[in-house]
């Protein structure tokens, strides 16, 4: 953001204009988008110079003319190169020249050779560049930026989608695992990812992956972290979810200013990059002719060389297919041999008056953008797959080698836009030997695509076209990468300055530091308070973040066992380093749980409990004397089922902050005041903990402590045991929170002009769902006034943990999950719904669950709508009457649970309304006064609906049984658990709230009996397709819940690793 003009600064000079030099790799794939990027900046005021060899500035001579014509800030800088160097020919100045598979490697090393000339360019500039933006396998770049004290970015050619399953590789060890494996058909599963992504040893991420090419690809992970940022050709509405997850997982950030395609791209002037001439007019003038959306268009890229049996195959299956279509052979395919010639004059004579063959370059996004085409067989190069999505083309997917196969993931699988041709193994880059492709499966896979009138092929049209025209929304003015662009010049524009030696000028631009692990730096570099890490927090995406993981040490680290002397990592790496250097057999794993006293903290935890000793664990809960003898009868029902589960009592004393003695849980507080005594008081519980712990025939292999058990972090750490933390909410609510810290949201909502504004809305930065706040629904469970302590050790806490256990499943939250562990840097243990492991409601039950249950029965299937807003709001009289009133209107058939401490605490005249309530509605509604079995409520086949307050548990359970919801937040993560049901997964109806409650009591609130019954009725009549599909979508959740909890499910596995992870970490 640019600071106010001021009387002192008006004396000032004005701004340099920002300069970013551009280093591309000499290949043309790389140089096209780089050429596009650079002409962005320039259109947008920086000026941009692009650094290439002298036969691809020859190439770009008319780019540059154009350019010039146009008073544009862009030049085509040309560097000495000598590919004699590397023993090869002295044309070979681009990849495209380069005629067989062993000079790849000659052709890299020698582009080394650029980093003096570049060097010495740099240096002869009368200011130092705002920027170097290199390409992601131009590593000699980043000592050049070092050593001169220049920030720079890399660029990533592929998509996000590829370039986080490539850097998920590489942090988990995939590679390891696959080079241990002879067969090349095995599957192995991306970890880590949004999606679920199955690779082969052939198909497996990586550039580098082949032997003899670690070194380069050591160079370039270096090269990476060395870097500021990433810019990517891409764009947010095509990639959220893997963009936040890329950005979370590398630690910086990533600019997306895609489709570069879009920016006014001039293909006469781009024509000379190729390497043959083409005659655009003749090009136009027969698509022209040619009926809408008829035209299948074949290119394969201009690196591959189809061999002439590939060449034939391909020719004639597109006459075969009995479609119109416009072919691209490269010259030197056609070329080859006489008998090619020969066989392509016939081929072109034969299909004249339908076909049209291009020998040479072709201007890609013109024909795309032509009305006439309607499909695209493609390589899958990302810049040609991207070319398609911008202009709404569908495709035929024929993947050949590099990031091409998971490209054809992206198209065929995420985005619902492509036709896989069928090919499983990858061919050589310079030629295609082992291609198994014939004539049949061309002409199939053009048939489909441009025939295809079933309701998938309407489909994938349908999405293409969408998704153009999201990417011309996205480099418009005011989309997501126009808005990038502006902020990537704005965070450079005074960066550049008198050329200074690296020590002196280079600041916080240094290289980090490699060898040391740091597996959550990312995150702890924000926090001075817990973190060795020097900066301040970063402000958002225009704003660089501390140092990222060291990727080397990580993937070496998931190898430790095969590597001696390896360091461990963490408390709980020491722990298993121990167990394994002795020779004892491993002892019952121990897992001790320290949950909050409050009754939507404890229920989870005690269904881990169960769930971890059902699984063979010994799972001891501390709390309280008085949830001690609330969960009595858990304790008995483990007792009688011979399951090592117990409840440990610990003493507390809610008097040490001024409470009442029976004040031994939240859900017993009575005003706002009392929360924070409460929080504090809870803190006693350390010492009776750590001696509980002490007294132990053997140390714990785990703890694992909610998260505002902040007391129980110092206790792990004192006696070296592993801890996980307990995180109640959603991981899309977690995910929220933490990136609003990483991101300074609340810094930002403080500091805004309108801050006083309760409606102002914000963006939730990082997310890969578009995510808005008000001031008084920003992530947090901390943000009042005078609770910033207790924030800043909860986060401290978290940091020191090991991992956190969350409730939730995969197939729920698999997005969520995903960026929420790459942004923490810790495992992520999904381990939900734990409502569905075996609850026995008998045991927590102080109400007849016969009598709801014989209610039940007698309902109509569907029918009845369970009201219930959890253990600790509560309703003022005038709100309870809302509510029931509201109830009576809807004419529907409910099952209200109302709290006995809303009785009790209220007046005689409210006792009397519910009788008269309950004699009124006594044919279709039954009103439970107290605590109600809710699992087994929504379990039953009467109940249709729920209309809840949005906690993560009430939801949850919700979703675990397939009922939709009608959505009444209150607080703390309720307004973004509202978002996550109604907005991503579907399955919600809003009531219409916008503002927070108090925690304990609701003056303020808004609704009325007319919201209640409205959102019941839409909730439990809508017949319409909105309706339908909500109530499709939970039913499928439901399924999901149960089919994660089964035996081979994502959850039961996620429990069985966890108990295998910490078996052997207790010790004497």
């Amino acid at each position: 953001m640019t600071a106010p003009m001021t009387a002192e600064s008006t004396t000032q000079p004005p701004s340099p204009q920002p300069h970013f030099v551009l280093a591309p790799l000499a290949a043309h794939g790389h140089v096209i988008p780089m050429v596009d990027l650079a002409a962005l900046l320039a259109a947008h005021g920086a000026r941009a110079s692009l650094v290439t060899t002298p036969l691809n500035a020859t190439r770009l001579r008319g780019v540059a003319d154009k350019a010039a014509r146009e008073k544009l800030p862009l030049e085509i800088v040309e560097l000495p190169f000598s590919p004699a160097v590397a023993g090869l020919p002295s044309d070979c100045q681009n990849a495209d020249k380069l005629s067989e598979d062993a000079q790849l490697t000659p052709f890299l090393i020698a582009m080394r050779a650029l980093d003096a000339p570049f060097e010495a360019y740099v240096r002869a500039l009368e200011r130092r560049p705002s920027c170097i933006i290199s390409d992601w396998c131009n590593t000699w770049a980043a000592g050049v930026a070092w050593r001169l004290g220049i920030p720079r970015l890399f660029f990533h050619g592929p998509s996000c989608f590829y370039s986080l399953c490539d850097l998920n590789a590489v942090v988990h060890g995939l590679h390891e695992q696959i080079v241990a494996d002879d067969e090349q058909e095995t599957t192995y599963v991306v970890p880590r990812m949004p999606v679920r992504v199955t690779v082969t040893k052939g198909t497996a991420p990586g550039f580098f992956n082949f032997p003899g090419y670690e070194a380069l690809r050591d160079e370039a992970i270096e090269a990476m972290l060395a870097a500021d940022g990433v810019v990517v050709n891409t764009f947010l509405d095509l990639e959220a979810q893997f963009v936040a997850c890329y950005e979370a997982a590398l630690g910086k950030p990533v600019w997306t200013l895609g489709p570069l395609c879009l920016h006014n791209r001039d293909d006469e002037a781009m024509a000379s990059c190729g390497t043959g001439s083409t005659d655009l007019r003749a090009i136009t003038a027969w698509l022209d002719e040619q009926v809408t959306g008829s035209v299948v268009y074949v290119s394969f890229g201009s690196v591959l060389r189809k061999l002439p049996k590939h060449l034939f195959e391909v020719g004639n299956g597109l006459e075969d297919s009995g479609k119109p279509f416009l072919w691209v052979v490269k010259e030197s395919e056609a070329s080859s041999r006489p008998e090619v010639q020969e066989w392509l004059d016939e081929f072109m004579a034969r299909t004249a008056t339908r076909g049209l063959v291009v020998r040479g370059w072709a201007p890609q996004v013109t024909i795309l953008s032509h009305r006439a085409v309607g499909g695209f067989l493609t390589h899958c190069g990302w810049n040609s797959l991207l070319e398609a999505i911008a202009r709404g083309v569908p495709v035929a997917t024929w993947p050949h080698f590099a990031d091409q196969f998971l490209n054809e993931r992206l198209a065929v699988d995420v985005l619902g836009v492509g036709v896989p041709i069928g090919v499983t193994a990858p061919v050589s880059m310079l030629n295609e030997e082992s291609l198994t492709v014939d004539r049949g499966d061309v002409a199939r896979v053009v048939s489909v695509l441009m025939d295809g009138g079933g309701e998938e092929a309407e489909e994938r049209r349908r999405k293409a076209k969408e998704y153009g025209e999201q990417a011309r929304r996205a480099m418009a003015k005011g989309g997501s990468s126009y808005e990038n662009v502006m902020r990537l010049i704005a965070r450079f524009s005074n960066t550049g300055g008198a050329m200074t030696s690296a020590a002196s000028a280079a600041g916080s631009f240094l290289p980090h530091s490699l060898g040391t692990d740091r597996v959550s730096d990312n995150i702890k570099s924000l926090f001075p308070s817990s973190s060795t890490a020097s900066g301040a927090a970063s402000a958002g995406r225009d704003e660089y973040r501390g140092s990222p993981p060291d990727l080397l040490s990580r993937r070496q680290a998931t190898s430790r066992r095969s590597h001696a002397g390896a360091m461990p990592q963490s408390v709980a790496e020491k722990a298993v380093m121990a167990a394994e250097s002795t020779a004892q057999a491993p002892a019952q794993p121990h897992f001790v749980l320290a949950p909050l006293a409050a009754h939507g903290h404890l229920i989870p935890m005690v269904d881990l409990a169960g769930l971890l000793a059902a699984h063979g664990a010994r799972a001891s809960l501390v709390t309280t004397p008085l949830n001690a003898t609330w969960l009595r009868g858990v304790a008995g029902k483990a007792a009688r089922e011979k399951l090592p589960l117990e409840i440990v009592e610990l003493p507390f004393s809610p008097a040490v902050a001024g409470l009442p003695p029976d004040y031994q849980s939240a859900d017993k507080l009575s005003e706002n005041e009392q929360f924070t005594p409460f929080v504090k008081a809870m803190r006693a519980l350390d010492a009776p903990f750590e001696a509980y712990v002490r007294a132990l025939e053997r140390r714990p292999s785990c703890i694992i402590s909610d998260w505002c058990n902040t007391w129980a972090a110092g206790v792990a750490r004192s006696l070296g045991i592993p801890r996980l933390f307990f995180h109640g909410p959603s991981c899309f609510y977690s995910l929220c929170d933490l990136n609003a810290v990483v991101h300074g949201l609340h810094e930002q909502i403080a500091a805004a002009a309108d801050a006083d504004d309760e409606q102002e809305t914000y963006v939730v930065p990082g997310m890969p769902v578009r995510v808005t706040v008000t001031k008084g629904t920003v992530p947090g469970f901390y943000n009042a006034p005078g609770c910033e302590a207790l924030r800043d050790e909860a986060i401290e806490a978290m940091l020191a943990a090991d991992g956190v256990v969350v409730n939730t499943f995969l197939d729920l939250e698999a997005q969520f999950v995903a960026c929420y562990e790459a942004a923490l840097g810790k495992p992520v243990w999904t381990l939900g719904p734990l409502c569905l492991h075996n609850r026995d409601d008998e045991a927590m039950a102080s109400t007849d669950q016969r009598a709801i249950t014989v209610w039940l029965d007698k309902q109509a299937t569907g029918s009845v709508v369970y009201v219930g807003f959890g253990s600790v709001l509560r309703r003022l009289p005038k709100h309870l009457f809302e509510v029931g009133h509201g109830l009576e209107d809807s004419g529907k058939p409910f099952l209200w649970v109302v709290k006995e401490s809303e009785l009790v605490s209220s007046r005689p005249e409210v006792q009397e309304w519910l009788d008269e309530f309950m004699a009124r509605t006594a044919t279709r509604g039954l009103v439970v006064r107290g605590w109600a079995p809710q699992v087994t409520i929504l379990s039953h086949r009467a109940v249709g609906g729920f209309l809840t307050h949005c906690g993560w548990n009430s939801l949850l359970e919700a979703i675990a049984r397939g009922v939709p919801v009608a959505t009444w937040p209150h607080f703390a993560d309720q307004f973004l658990n509202e978002q996550l049901a109604v907005d991503v997964l579907g399955v919600g109806v809003p009531i219409g709230v916008t503002a927070p409650v108090s925690m304990l009591n609701e003056e303020s609130l808004t609704v009325d009996r007319g919201d209640v019954a409205r959102v019941v009725s839409v909730l439990m009549d809508g017949g319409g397709e909105e309706a339908k599909e909500r109530r499709r979508k939970a039913k499928e959740y439901g399924e999901q819940a149960r089919r994660a909890m089964a035996k081979g499910g994502s959850s039961y596995e996620n429990v069985m690793r966890l108990i295998a992870r910490f078996t052997q970490t207790g010790v004497e």
